[in-house]
């Protein structure tokens, strides 16, 4: 592959399905790492012109699967950051056993790579005191290989750096809980029944959407590969995946990304580590005083489309009482397969983009919406639609102006109106919030 890789228009569409794909950030490894990870999968897949195997990819979730593979690099090892580990102990310690002796404690490792992390938390819990059924590690990752490796639980020396072991001594942790078979180092039954592994990618906004929440989540290292839309939408969903009240740990590079009304900061050395905020003061107080109005508008019951995702965060009673269809391939995002250039003559229908939103394509919808407004820029409809693509992926300003767009082409627009309504209470506007209702009532009065 040579250096005009990326002025090709096939160069720019793989570069762009992995910034969809996998919220990649480019600049986080560099264009030649890009370039040299993307001419790999290519020779892999037997193909030497990039637009030949841009058409492959296309074609083909296998392909995308294998081109992800070729990005992600596993970087991981037993005990990584002690310090983390050390305040998971002590909170294990006291907090946990509290909390497991009503119900198994629960937590997430995300991304778990090659199995290290998971068997450190796993490991770290056992020498708290708790016995193998008090807690469920899940542990999730985009590389089917990493998972694979994982789950064979037997590893080389190099998983174990010097001074990574908090609990005891290097040594006693591997007479503990390995069996030397060589060079490698077989995991115990004991510290392998506890976590489960299982393909997932946050920056999917379906990620584990209709799983309970964790009391623990890891997601260390990780963000720092997003890009700056997919981190806001990657911590949204780590604030839906925990427990009010539970904790999560990032890395050292990723805790300016922490909202203070979402998590707030335990003050323990190194350990990086925050806990849920039980009520999002702006939500919590926009809904109080909301109710607590004299005579509210009462809010009409709209149907919602059953297969489009809702964003939890501003429809949280919706999200608990539909039901979400997960996306075909858990690994991958909900769109998988990139968006093709139309041929001229041809014009999708809004029932077709439709049709591919419910079908969890968000991205693909998002784009041919765009393509269909360049020649029907005067549809309310397709803003209507275009709104609640954006917000099914959670990106909630873009959702908004497109509401707008739709109320200001047809002012008897209610689901925009009402959309607007939610939103302006979320954000504390109450009195915008209470004219938007009123509006609404009006609309939806029977004559």
């Amino acid at each position: 592959m040579d250096g005009r890789f990326e002025q090709t228009d096939a160069g720019g569409h793989i570069a762009a399905l992995l910034n969809q794909l996998i919220g990649l950030n480019e600049t986080s490894i560099g264009s030649a790492g890009v370039q040299r990870a993307i001419a790999q999968a290519m020779q892999a897949a037997g193909y030497g012109n990039v637009e030949a195997y841009w058409q492959h990819l296309q074609g083909s979730q296998a392909a995308i699967a294998a081109l992800i593979e070729a990005i992600v690099v596993p970087e991981t090892s037993f005990f990584r950051n002690p310090e983390s580990f050390a305040f998971l102990k002590r909170w294990a310690s006291q907090t946990g056993r509290q909390q497991a002796a009503e119900a198994p404690l629960r937590l997430l490792s995300l991304p778990c790579s090659t199995g290290e992390e998971p068997y450190s938390i796993a490991m770290t819990l056992l020498e708290a005191g708790l016995s193998a059924e008090q807690f469920q590690v899940d542990a999730l990752d985009v590389s089917a290989a990493a998972l694979a490796q994982a789950e064979r639980g037997v590893f080389r020396a190099y998983s174990f750096r010097p001074g990574q072991s908090v609990t005891a001594s290097l040594d006693a942790i591997v007479d503990r809980y390995f069996q030397r078979e060589g060079e490698r180092y077989r995991l115990s039954d004991r510290v392998r029944s506890p976590v489960q592994f299982r393909p997932g990618n946050l920056a999917d906004p379906m990620c584990l959407y209709q799983t309970q929440p964790y009391d623990v989540v890891f997601c260390r290292n990780l963000l720092i590969y997003f890009h700056q839309v997919a981190r806001d939408r990657a911590m949204r969903t780590l604030h839906r995946l925990l427990q009010p009240s539970g904790l999560l740990f990032l890395g050292y590079a990723e805790t300016n990304q922490i909202h203070p009304d979402q998590f707030e900061s335990i003050r323990y050395p190194q350990a990086f580590v925050y806990r849920r905020v039980a009520s999002p003061p702006a939500q919590s107080k926009g809904r109080s005083v909301a109710n607590s109005v004299a005579n509210p508008v009462p809010t009409p019951a709209l149907p919602l489309r059953p297969g489009l995702p809702v964003a939890p965060k501003l429809t949280p009673d919706v999200a608990k009482s539909r039901s979400v269809t997960p996306p075909i391939d858990p690994t991958l995002p909900s769109a998988i397969r990139p968006p093709r250039l139309p041929q001229p003559a041809v014009q999708i229908s809004l029932s077709n983009i439709r049709s591919m939103a419910d079908r969890g394509e968000l991205s693909i919808a998002a784009a041919q919406c765009d393509l269909y407004l360049h020649t029907h820029p005067t549809s309310a409809a397709a803003y209507l639609l275009l709104g609640e693509i954006y917000q099914g992926q959670g990106s909630d300003e873009a959702a908004m102006q497109a509401f707008r767009k739709a109320i200001y082409l047809n002012p008897t627009c209610v689901e925009a109106l009402l959309y607007l309504a939610l939103r302006y209470e979320d954000q504390g506007h109450l009195a915008a919030a209470e004219r938007l209702r009123q509006r609404i009532q009006r609309l939806t009065v029977d004559d």
